[in-house]
């Protein structure tokens, strides 16, 4: 039997999971330098000799976050650049409405702004029993916004739930490795897997637990129109492409990492355009935004309000239906202009040319204020198993050019990609003309987010799909569902990164799994499955009376927030 360790209680970093993410949200200044984002060169792995697999996950002390004098008050109002997708969290899948999903619930682990993952959640303490056997105590006297006990079925039901496939959420694969769940007592969880799974612990930190009497009395229908959850916020309404409105929870659970609610009441207002989300900002109709362009940040000076900036490293690729010929998506027939964009995607030379074609700099310079850093490989600065040693893809047309023409495709092709309405049309437009320049016509199909993600989980895509991917948890999360043969939302086939993602994901190791990982970005710079364009941190923008810190996950923390205006 292992040890457990409860609140408090610090232990180094451990195989199990991997638990410390190495990204981090330093405080910047506000006005960073022009000059780019500095390479923090290679995530150093844990040294030393591993703890043994029997030991447990490291706690986190709560952030633990008084009540202000006389209970919370006034109304903090965020600007999201999207609509979440849902109220329902299993069905969330961006940092927009997992900014709201955060403040209602609450997850079995913690996972927090230092990126360390422990025992601030609905866990006090976690006993690795073995190496596929995971035992949860969780914390008692908490209840759910009804009054619904939080207990080990509660638990139970949601692991279950989210990998029923009746539902369909697309967060099921991040816990395949799950055999069984067990409700031991009233308070004691235990998961059974398959194999191990050094990603599950930072999975259970994500995974938003839900009330299952409440669930079996109004449906998942019913549930998604009116969430409940133990988090520091309660639901009160939401208006479509207008405002979600929460209240207080001033009965919330004492421990929590995420300390008490300082404000009465949090109105979360989505705002797609960047400019009307600076002009609310800076004429006080909002407190918070996300997604502040960085060639926007001067409109900001005088207003009272400012820039924050996170290191989380975010990335932006062009991912490519590559080695799957003759087929647009699962089992969708390409049109004759999509069929041959796919015999060019599948072609090794001319995915070398489209990632030689992309002058990166020069867009990071002209769009990006200079801030961020050209991708190389599939992982950037902060990820586990980023190596700087990974050249760039120098930006050569010429040379492009000729890969083409060795491929067949002298006169190049023609090609649809999609692209999501809450990011910045002018970056693929920037891409698109340089891909011109060799012959490549990029057609830009635009949706809004629900659609955009509906459609990638479905499979009904088109060859080429622009995404701005957020800071994963853990990097067997990107693997699984961008890269790996049959991911949920990879058009991508390399038998040799399947088994490396197959090992790297059951490796407890810290030091191995971590040379696994770079094996799998070396292999992806040399078959890469996407164009790499370049990461870059979050920037925000807040009102200078706001008391706030951003996360590494890219959702905006509204729950120990306070503003004096």
């Amino acid at each position: 039997m292992g040890k457990v360790f409860r609140l408090r209680t610090w232990l180094a970093l451990l195989a199990l999971a991997s638990l410390v993410v190495s990204a981090c949200t330093p405080a910047l200044p506000a006005t960073p330098s022009p000059g780019g984002t500095p390479s923090p060169g290679d995530t150093p792995p844990t040294g030393g000799t591993p703890p043994p697999a029997t030991a447990t996950a490291p706690a986190t002390e709560a952030a633990v976050t008084p009540t202000p004098a006389g209970g919370p008050s006034g109304e903090l109002v965020v600007g999201l650049s999207a609509e979440s997708e849902s109220m329902d969290p299993y069905f969330v899948y961006q940092a927009a409405g997992n900014s709201i999903m955060e403040a209602i619930f609450d997850s079995l682990l913690s996972f927090d702004r230092d990126g360390n993952v422990g025992t601030g959640g609905l866990a006090e303490s976690v006993e690795v029993i073995d190496e596929t056997t995971l035992e949860f105590q969780l914390r008692s006297g908490i209840t759910f916004h009804n009054g619904e006990p939080l207990n080990a079925e509660a638990v139970k039901f949601s692991l279950d739930r989210v990998r029923d496939e009746s539902l369909a959420s697309g967060l099921a694969g991040q816990y395949e490795s799950i055999e069984s769940v067990d409700a031991v007592d009233e308070l004691t969880v235990r998961v059974n897997l398959s194999q191990p799974d050094a990603s599950i612990n930072s999975n259970l930190a994500t995974l938003e637990i839900v009330p299952p009497a409440y669930i079996a009395e109004v449906g998942d229908s019913g549930f998604a129109a009116e969430p409940v959850g133990t988090g520091p916020f309660v639901f009160v309404e939401w208006v479509r492409d207008d405002h979600t409105l929460l209240r207080a929870n001033e009965s919330y659970w004492s421990g929590s990492w995420k300390g008490m609610p300082m404000v009465e009441t949090v109105r979360f207002r989505p705002i797609p355009q960047a400019s009307q989300r600076i002009d609310e900002l800076t004429t006080g109709g909002v407190h918070i935004i996300m997604d502040l362009p960085p060639d926007q940040m001067g409109a900001l000076d005088g207003t009272g309000s400012e820039p924050v900036y996170a290191d989380d490293g975010h990335h932006f690729e062009i991912w490519l239906t590559a080695n799957m010929t003759g087929q647009l998506a699962e089992g969708g027939q390409a049109t004759p202009e999509q069929q041959r964009a796919l015999e060019a995607l599948s072609n090794l030379d001319v995915r070398r040319a489209l990632n030689m074609a992309v002058d990166r700099q020069a867009i990071i310079d002209a769009l990006l204020g200079g801030f961020g850093q050209p991708m190389t490989h599939l992982f950037v600065p902060g990820d586990r198993g980023y190596d700087s040693s990974i050249p760039e893809y120098a930006h050569d047309p010429d040379t492009a050019r000729q890969l083409l023409a060795d491929a067949g495709f002298a006169d190049g092709f023609e090609v649809d990609i999609d692209f999501c309405t809450c990011d910045r049309i002018d970056l693929v437009e920037a891409v698109q003309g340089q891909l011109a320049d060799i012959g490549v016509q990029l057609n830009i199909v635009s949706s809004e987010l629900q659609q955009f993600n509906d459609d990638w989980i479905a499979g009904a895509t088109n060859p080429m799909r622009s995404a701005r991917l957020g800071f994963a948890a853990d990097p067997n999360i990107y693997l699984q569902f961008w890269v790996r043969s049959g991911g949920l939302l990879s058009r991508y086939t390399n038998e040799e990164i399947d088994a490396l993602i197959d090992q790297q994901a059951a490796t407890l190791d810290t030091d191995e799994r971590v040379d696994l990982l770079r094996q799998i970005g070396q292999v992806s710079h040399d078959d890469p499955p996407a164009i790499f364009l370049w990461s870059m941190g979050s920037l925000y923008g807040k009102r200078d009376g706001v008391d706030w810190q951003a996360h590494p996950l890219g959702y905006i923390p509204v729950f120990d927030t306070s503003a004096s205006e």
